[in-house]
C-alpha cells in the first residue's frame, strides 16, 4: 500500500495516464465527428448564426452570406477534422500534429462561444430565451452557454477549456514515450539503429583480423 503513494511509482505510470488521457480526448473528437458525419441533416449554419464569442461577426457572416460555398465549407472542414484529429490522437500517429490540429479546433469553438453567459444575443437584463437558444443551437455540442439540455452550468471554463489545457500538457510530454503507433514506429527505428552499429562494429572487428585495438589502447 505505500507503494502506492511513492511518487516513484506515479512517475513510471505516467506514459500510461497520458496515454489514457489523449485517447479519451481523441474518442470525444472522433465521436463528435463522426455524429455529424452520419447526419446528412447536420449544418453548422445554426450554431455560427448563434454564435456570441470574439468570432462571431465572422461566423454569422458566414451562416447568412448569400454565397453557400463558405457554411458549405464549414460543414465539411469540422466534421472532418473532429473525425481525423480524433481518429489519429487514439492511434497515436502524428501525435504532435494532431494534438496541434485538435487545439486549434478547440480553440476555435472557446472563441465561438466562450463559457460565458453574459455574452449573449439577448438584450441586457432580458430573460434567456432558453428553448430558442436550443433550437438554435441543436447539434452545437461544443458551446458553454446555459441551455436545456446541456451538460451542466459553466462559467469561462468548459470542457473546451479543460481539453485544451490537457493537450497543451501533453504537448510538454515526449510524444513518442506515449503507447501508441509514434511510439512503436520509434521503438523499431531505434532497434534498427542498434542492430546496424552492432553490425558495424562487428565488420569493423573481422576486417581488423578479429583483433580490438579499443580493448588494448
Amino acid at each position: 500500500m505505500k507503494n502506492l503513494w511513492r511518487n516513484t511509482q506515479w512517475i513510471q505510470s505516467q506514459p500510461f495516464w497520458f496515454t489514457l488521457l489523449r485517447i479519451g480526448i481523441g474518442w470525444h473528437f472522433l465521436w463528435e465527428g463522426w455524429i455529424k458525419l452520419a447526419d446528412p441533416n447536420w449544418s453548422a449554419q445554426g450554431y455560427l448564426s448563434a454564435s456570441w464569442g470574439p468570432i462571431s461577426p465572422i461566423l454569422r457572416w458566414i451562416a447568412e452570406n448569400e454565397m453557400q460555398w463558405p457554411l458549405t465549407a464549414v460543414n465539411i472542414l469540422v466534421p472532418w477534422c473532429l473525425f481525423i484529429a480524433g481518429f489519429f490522437l487514439i492511434l497515436g500517429m502524428f501525435s504532435r500534429s494532431s494534438i496541434l490540429a485538435a487545439m486549434l479546433l478547440l480553440a476555435f469553438f472557446i472563441f465561438a462561444a466562450p463559457a460565458n453567459p453574459y455574452m449573449t444575443l439577448n438584450p441586457p437584463g432580458a430573460e434567456l430565451q432558453w428553448s430558442n437558444i436550443y433550437v438554435d443551437l441543436d447539434h452545437a455540442q461544443w458551446t458553454g452557454k446555459h441551455m436545456i439540455g446541456s451538460e451542466g452550468s459553466y462559467f469561462l471554463v468548459n470542457k473546451n477549456v479543460i481539453e485544451l489545457i490537457a493537450l497543451a500538457c501533453l504537448l510538454t510530454f515526449n510524444p513518442r514515450k506515449l503507447y501508441g503507433i509514434d511510439h512503436a514506429l520509434s521503438s523499431v527505428r531505434i532497434l534498427c539503429t542498434q542492430k546496424n552499429a552492432e553490425m558495424l562494429k562487428t565488420a569493423e572487428f573481422l576486417e581488423n583480423g578479429g583483433y580490438d585495438h579499443g580493448a588494448h589502447s
